[in-house]
C-alpha cells in the first residue's frame, strides 16, 4: 500500500467484445475505465468512419450496460496503433486523453510527464507502433506509456519475466530514472490474462505475481512519497498541482476498498444474463438489450410487455412448429445439407425462422455457405464454445424482403426446402447424434431480421407448454452429444454425482415467507472427489433468491433461473456424502418445492475454472445421452 495506505489502482482499457458489462461497473469501484475500441481489428490504417463506430459504439453502451458511475474521458489505441482519423474521433466524442504513445528512451532517460497534443507529438521517439501525427489537437492530452523495460520496446505490455532477478533490477532502475529525476509517473501494463500461466485465464501464474509484490513493496518501503493513482487522476492534479502533503489529503487519493464490491455486487439493482444467438452477456440492471449490442448495432431496452415496441416485431404473431424435417446430408470432410420442411397446420404459412446448430466438436458451419435456392433469407450465425449453427428468417416473396406473401409460401403437407448449408465434420461425427434443426412458421411476413427476431424453438430451452418435443423442436429437446471441447474440467475425470434438497418447508408454512434449502452432496463415482460443479435450475416463478452461501456461486441464467457453484479442494471418498452449502429465496403462496431442481457434476481432479468459465456437462441446458431425469434434472426436466 502507498503512503496513504492505498492499494495500486487500475486503469482499466476495455473493449466490448468478450465484456461483461457488471465487470465495468465492478472495475469502477476502485479504478477507472477507459476504451479500447469495439472489435480490436482497427491500425494505423484504419479510416475515420470505422473509428467512429468502434469508439462511437462502446461509450454509450459501457454506460447504459454497465451503469457506470462516472464519465470515460480516455482510450487507447488497439496495437498502440493510432492515426490522425483516430485523434479526430477522441475530439469529436470529448474525450480528455489518449494513452498510445511509448516512451522507450535508454534508461528511461528524460521521461516524460502527460501532455498536451497542442502542438502535436514533441518527440518522435514516442511513435513507436504507428507513424507520429502532424497534426494539432488542442485540448486533448497524451499520458504516454513509460515502458518499465527499455531493452524491448514490445515489453511494454506484459513484460517478461525470465530472469527474475535482472528485470526486477531493470525495474527499479526504470522507476528511479522518474523519481531521481522529474517523478514523471510511471504504469506498469498488462492484459488481464497476462497473469495466468497459459496466458488464457489458466493457473495464476505465481511467479508473475511474486514479481509484482516484490516491485510494489520496494516501492512503498522506501519511498513514502509515492501515491497511487489512476490515469485520470493524475491529469486531474496536473492541472492544479499541489505539494505531496497536501497532495495525500485530496479526496480523489484517498482509499477505496477493493474488496468492498464483488463483480456480482457491483451493479446497483443487481445484474441479469442476456442471451443470444452470438453470444451470452451480463449486464447491469433487470432488462436485456431487445437485440444484440453488436459494432454500430441500435438497440432498446427490452419490452416485456410490447415486444413490439422494441424491434422483436413477431413476438405477438401466430406461430406454430414443423412436425417434419429431413435432410440429405452424407458424407464426411466438407458436407453440404438440403433442409426441407412440411407445414403441418391448417393455415397457410408465409414465413419461417429456422434454426441448426451442431456440436463444434465434430462439424463446424461454414458461415459463408449458407443460402436458399427460392426464399428470401436473413441470415445469422452463431459460435461459442460448444455449438455453433445459425438462424435464418425467410419467406417467398422476392418483391419485399421484409414482408413475404402470405398467399403462396408453405401450403398443408407440402415439401419446402427452406435452407441449405455446409459443415466441415470432424473425426467422431454422427448426423443424427451432432446436428439438430428447428422451425418457427408464421401466417404473416416478417419485418425483422435474422438476429432481431424472437426466436421460439432455436432458443436453446425446451418450451413443453409450446409443444416443443424432441420431434417437434429436437433442436432445443432433443438428446444429443456435444461434450465441450473447451472445457475446463477433465473430461476423462468427470462424473455425474447425487445431490439431494432438505428444507424448512414447516417454517415456511408457519412464516410464509422465506424457504432455505440445504444442497448435499454424494460421491457416487468410485475416486476421491476433488471439485464439483452443481448447478440449481428454480422453474418456481414465486421464488426470488436471497443468498446462496456455501462455495462460489454465480446466476448464469434467467427465465428460468439457474445458478452454478464451484466448489475448489474437496477431498471425499466414494460414497461419502458432504454439504455444499444452503440457497434461500423469497416465496409467495403457492410455492412448488418440486419445481426447484439441483444435479452436481464432480471431478476427481482440481478445477482451474470458476462459476462463469466452467463448461459442465450436466448443466449446459441439454439433456445429453448419458443423463436422464434422475441424474442431471436441471438439463432434463423442463419447466
Amino acid at each position: 500500500m502507498d503512503s496513504n495506505g492505498c492499494y495500486p489502482k487500475l486503469t482499466y482499457n476495455a473493449m466490448e467484445t468478450w465484456t461483461d458489462f457488471n465487470m465495468l461497473r465492478w472495475v469502477q469501484s476502485f479504478g477507472d475505465v477507459n476504451i479500447h475500441s469495439f472489435t480490436h481489428n482497427t491500425s494505423n490504417a484504419t479510416t475515420l468512419p470505422t473509428w467512429v463506430t468502434e469508439e462511437g459504439t462502446d461509450i454509450p453502451n459501457f454506460k447504459a450496460l454497465g451503469q457506470l458511475s462516472n464519465p470515460i474521458i480516455g482510450s487507447r489505441a488497439p496495437f498502440l496503433e493510432f492515426n490522425d482519423p483516430y485523434f479526430r474521433e477522441l475530439m469529436s466524442l470529448n474525450l480528455t486523453f489518449d494513452s498510445s504513445l511509448v516512451q522507450t528512451q535508454a534508461n528511461g532517460v528524460n521521461p516524460y510527464w502527460p501532455f498536451t497534443l497542442d502542438y502535436g507529438v514533441p518527440d518522435p521517439s514516442l511513435c513507436a507502433f504507428a507513424p507520429c501525427t502532424n497534426q494539432n489537437y488542442p485540448g486533448l492530452w497524451e499520458f504516454p506509456m513509460t515502458n518499465p523495460d527499455v531493452s524491448n520496446v514490445d515489453n511494454v505490455m506484459d513484460p517478461n519475466i525470465t530472469n527474475f532477478a535482472a528485470q526486477l533490477a531493470n525495474f527499479k532502475a526504470n522507476f528511479l530514472a522518474s523519481y531521481n529525476y522529474n517523478k514523471a509517473p510511471r504504469g506498469i501494463y498488462w492484459h488481464w490474462r497476462y497473469l495466468s500461466t497459459d496466458n488464457n485465464f489458466g493457473a495464476l501464474d505465481t511467479n508473475k505475481v511474486a514479481f509484482l509484490v516484490e516491485l510494489y513493496n520496494w516501492i512503498t518501503t522506501n519511498f513514502p512519497d509515492v501515491i497511487f493513482a489512476t490515469e485520470s487522476q493524475v491529469l486531474q492534479w496536473m492541472q492544479n498541482p499541489v505539494n505531496t502533503s497536501a497532495t495525500k489529503l485530496l479526496p480523489m487519493f484517498q482509499c477505496k476498498n477493493p474488496f468492498a464490491v464483488t463483480p456480482d455486487t457491483a451493479c446497483p439493482t443487481g445484474k441479469i444474463t442476456c442471451n443470444y444467438a452470438y453470444d451470452s452477456i451480463q449486464v447491469c440492471g433487470t432488462v436485456c438489450p431487445d437485440r444484440w449490442p453488436g459494432l454500430g448495432v441500435q438497440w432498446n431496452w427490452y419490452n416485456a410487455t410490447n415486444p413490439n415496441a422494441n424491434g422483436q416485431t413477431n413476438a405477438n404473431l401466430t406461430h406454430w412448429l414443423s412436425s417434419s424435417i429431413t435432410n440429405d446430408g452424407s458424407g464426411s470432410g466438407y458436407v453440404c445439407v438440403d433442409v426441407t420442411v412440411k407445414n403441418p397446420n391448417t393455415a397457410v404459412a408465409g414465413a419461417y425462422l429456422f434454426t441448426a446448430k451442431t456440436c463444434s466438436k465434430y462439424a463446424v458451419i461454414d458461415p459463408t455457405a449458407l443460402w436458399s435456392n427460392t426464399f428470401v433469407v436473413f441470415n445469422e450465425a452463431f459460435q461459442n464454445n460448444t455449438v455453433n449453427g445459425f438462424h435464418q428468417i425467410g419467406g417467398n416473396n422476392p418483391d419485399n424482403i421484409l414482408y413475404p406473401n402470405p398467399t403462396v409460401a408453405f401450403p398443408k403437407n407440402t415439401a419446402v426446402q427452406v435452407a441449405s448449408f455446409c459443415m466441415t465434420t470432424l473425426t467422431g461425427f454422427n448426423f443424427k447424434k451432432h446436428i439438430n434443426y428447428g422451425i418457427d412458421f408464421y401466417s404473416s411476413g416478417l419485418n425483422c431480421e435474422a438476429g432481431h427476431c424472437k426466436v421460439f424453438c432455436g432458443d436453446g430451452y425446451c418450451n413443453a407448454t409450446a409443444g416443443e418435443t424432441s420431434t417437434t423442436c429436437p433442436v432445443d429437446c432433443a438428446s444429443w452429444s456435444c461434450p465441450s471441447p473447451s472445457r475446463l474440467l477433465s473430461s476423462s475425470s468427470a462424473f455425474l454425482g447425487e445431490a439431494k434438497m432438505t428444507s424448512n418447508l414447516p417454517q415456511l408454512r408457519q412464516k410464509n415467507k422465506h424457504v432455505c434449502i440445504n444442497m448435499d452432496v454424494k460421491n457416487t463415482g468410485e475416486t476421491t472427489v476433488k471439485s464439483h460443479i452443481l448447478t440449481v435450475k428454480v422453474c418456481d416463478k414465486t421464488a426470488s433468491l436471497i443468498s446462496f452461501s456455501g462455495y462460489e456461486q454465480a446466476q448464469i441464467q434467467s427465465e428460468p433461473n439457474v445458478y452454478r457453484q464451484v466448489a475448489h479442494g474437496l477431498n471425499y471418498l466414494p460414497g461419502e456424502s458432504y454439504n455444499s452449502g444452503k440457497i434461500c429465496f423469497t416465496v409467495e403462496d403457492g410455492f412448488d418445492m418440486s419445481k426447484i431442481f439441483a444435479s452436481v457434476e464432480l471431478d476427481s481432479n482440481e478445477a482451474d475454472c470458476t462459476t462463469e468459465t466452467c463448461e459442465p456437462t450436466c448443466g449446459n441446458g441439454i439433456c445429453e445421452d448419458e443423463e436422464n431425469l434422475e441424474n442431471c434434472a436441471v438439463d432434463c426436466r423442463s419447466c
